[in-house]
């Protein structure tokens, strides 16, 4: 099975890895899997590092030393050094040496962008086209420095830089280890920029034991202080765990996922007692050996089974209704928002559903403890969240929706759909698991038009957030409509309630 598949990648992912005991080799593997399937990939870091090599031997000393052989050297033959003018100011710069991945240097985003994938007329080329021209995929930075380091971009070049076309995403190496297993960050670090949808926190095995000095530790004196141990003792194998969890987890956006990944088991097995603290960890845990030339060799030692976070939208305004509050109006005795809810959980799933409310947040309240009772024990089934600006749109809802996902996709469902019920969501809800790195799961009618409910690729997710207006969910998936699992709807399932007329519809539907 593909990395991607294994680590259930979606679309326009952007993957930092930190920590130490190979974040370039992991990379490199991680490009690879990604080049396999043609697909578009962009290799950067938010710091600095060695230009990662296209044929990598697996030993950070023997790219370092290749790297410099090429360093201040005349282009081979069959390389290029192109130059050209981007605007009055900006210039970028592409670079092909023997044996490196191809270097894309910019002094901005905007000439970044063109050089990776607009022409010189503003038509757009997707990377995957640049990349069959420069294979392998190319390396993204500002400059060399006179190190031999590739100098990265900034945070906010980022999202840029993701959303060119063709650009299946983006691999950051978030800080540096000085080629050693086991780390502590700095204050500083690390450099995560806030669109990251996956932080892949890294250890060696070989950490396994070591002396904690600096010598075999980088920032020894930080990592003894963050987990509670005397400077020079041996790191005892049940440490690594938390230094990795411990050492990031809070610097990964709320929205994204942070996954422990140990390296280097091929050669340093794992201990045992390492193997049952991870079966219990509160993030996803790998364990194995990434290898570039023959592919990555893993074991998921731990996986948290993420259903969806189901969020009903409730804030219209319901301007043609009159005055009244829509999502509060009845149905069969059940009002509009209860019966969204009872959707939800009487399709799997897992509660509380997170609802979204504006002005009618009261009346909202009182419907659905009328509706939807508390379960036993006092158990939360749904959670209402406020929207304190609902005229700023349905965007704003849906951003806040996103805020309540942490790493799990979104299943987004209306407050005015009388007629999605509980078989409706269970059909879209295994539709989805069988296809969990698609962009979305969407609700089909006959004519073809697709709609809510919809689940959304946790990927997806900063684009979500950035939402504002009227912009819906429409408006970050449109551009993967060949990506999209469509459901088909039954009966009146796409029916919405917009004003009295619907509603009488609705009415005689319900009857019928």
């Amino acid at each position: 099975m593909a990395l991607r598949d294994q680590l259930e990648l979606g679309p326009r992912e952007v993957i930092c890895l930190v920590g130490g005991g190979g974040k370039s080799t992991f990379m490199e593997a991680l490009a690879r899997d990604y080049e396999r399937s043609h697909a578009g990939v962009l290799i950067t870091t938010t710091t600095k590092i060695f230009p990662p090599l296209a044929n990598r031997r697996g030993e950070a000393q023997q790219e370092e030393e290749d790297w410099a052989g090429v360093q201040g050297r005349p282009n081979a033959q069959s390389s290029t050094n192109a130059e050209a003018s981007i605007g009055a100011e900006t210039s970028v710069s592409v670079e092909c040496w023997p044996g490196l991945r191809p270097l894309v240097l910019g002094e901005s985003v905007a000439a970044l962008r063109r050089a990776l994938g607009e022409g010189s007329d503003g038509s757009t080329t997707s990377v995957s086209t640049v990349g069959d021209t420069w294979e392998p995929s190319p390396v993204v930075g500002t400059a060399v420095l006179s190190s031999g380091k590739l100098d990265g971009v900034p945070v906010e070049w980022v999202p840029k830089l993701r959303d060119l076309p063709g650009v299946e995403a983006v691999l950051i190496e978030a800080d540096g280890a000085a080629r050693l297993p086991l780390k502590a960050p700095a204050s500083y670090e690390p450099v995560i920029p806030s669109c990251a949808t996956l932080v892949i926190a890294l250890c060696g095995l070989d950490a396994q034991w070591t002396p904690l000095d600096d010598e075999h530790v980088h920032r020894a004196a930080l990592l003894a202080e963050l987990l509670g141990l005397p400077a020079g003792v041996s790191v005892p194998p049940e440490a690594l765990l938390p230094a990795l969890i411990l050492g990031y987890q809070n610097a990964v956006p709320e929205h994204a996922r942070l996954v422990a990944f140990f390296n280097k088991a091929d050669a340093h097995p794992p201990d045992q007692v390492l193997v049952e603290l991870a079966r219990c960890a509160p993030v996803d845990v790998w364990m194995g050996a990434a290898h570039p030339d023959t592919g990555p060799l893993f074991e998921c030692v731990r996986h948290i089974p993420r259903r969806p976070v189901a969020v009903v939208l409730a804030a219209g305004l319901s301007r043609r209704m009159r005055g009244r509050a829509k999502v509060t109006l009845e149905l069969d005795g059940v009002s509009l928002v209860g019966l969204a809810v009872r959707a939800a959980l009487d399709g799997g799933a897992q509660p509380p559903v997170q609802v979204v409310a504006g002005q009618e947040y009261d009346a909202i309240r009182e419907a659905l403890e009328r509706d939807v009772p508390m379960g036993r024990h006092g158990c939360d089934r749904w959670r209402i969240i406020r929207n304190h600006q609902p005229e700023r749109g349905i965007g704003s809802s849906l951003a806040l929706a996103a805020k309540q996902a942490r790493g799990r996709d979104l299943l987004v469902l209306l407050a005015d759909q009388p007629f999605v019920r509980g078989t409706t969501v269970k059909r879209l809800l295994d539709a989805w698991e069988r296809e969990t790195t698609a962009a979305a799961a969407v609700l089909e009618d006959l004519a073809g038009v697709w709609g809510p409910p919809v689940v959304i690729n946790r990927s997806l997710l900063p684009q979500v957030l950035a939402l504002t207006g009227d912009e819906g969910a429409r408006t970050v998936l449109e551009e993967f409509d060949a990506r999209l699992v469509r459901v088909p709807a039954q009966g009146a399932e796409r029916h919405d309630v917009d004003s009295d007329k619907d509603l009488g519809h609705a009415e005689r539907l319900s009857r019928l």
